[in-house]
């Protein structure tokens, strides 16, 4: 007995369509957990598949192997203290979204920013390195050692992230 896997991969338009920059993250951030986990492993496992990529989706994830950014990548790239307000009203009304179990190493700053306390700059880092870490898939732990470490870092209590950390996630 024979097994054909047809993996059909897609997700909506999230470019601005006049500039064609993403508006929101999620393509970028599913190609690092998701669609990463799932060609690695598929291919270390010797699986037979097809791969079907509907054109929008693969537009936009070489909008980001070409150098393109979003507006939560180019928050994340910002010093965390040179943020102005606008962009620390961006960061804090944003960066604390999506899957709650993939919050759950930085639920305390998702409290912190629900309480209408104002975060330290240690904090707005953590923030911006912890929103894109959780992101990675267990190929990629295992496959980049900075990863695994900066994780076990931000797990660590009272441990946070400085910009050189920051600049190795984006690397």
């Amino acid at each position: 007995m024979a097994t054909a896997l047809l993996w059909h991969l897609h997700q909506p338009e999230y470019r601005d369509p006049e500039t064609g920059v993403p508006c929101m993250p999620w393509t970028r951030l599913h190609a690092l957990r998701g669609y990463r986990d799932l060609l690695v492993e598929s291919a270390e496992h010797g699986i037979p598949w097809t791969l079907n990529i509907v054109p929008g989706l693969w537009e936009q994830i070489l909008h980001y192997a070409e150098g393109g950014s979003d507006g939560h990548l180019d928050l994340t790239r910002m010093p965390a203290d040179g943020l102005d307000e606008a962009a620390y009203h961006a960061l804090v009304g944003t960066f604390v979204c999506g899957n709650p179990t993939m919050r759950r190493d930085y639920r305390h700053l998702e409290d912190a920013v629900a309480s209408g306390r104002r975060l330290t700059v240690p904090e707005i880092r953590d923030l911006q390195v912890h929103s894109t870490l959780a992101w990675f898939g267990a190929t990629a732990m295992r496959d980049f050692p900075v990863l695994a470490e900066l994780h076990r870092k931000g797990r660590a209590d009272g441990a946070h992230f400085d910009e050189a950390d920051k600049h190795a996630l984006l690397a």
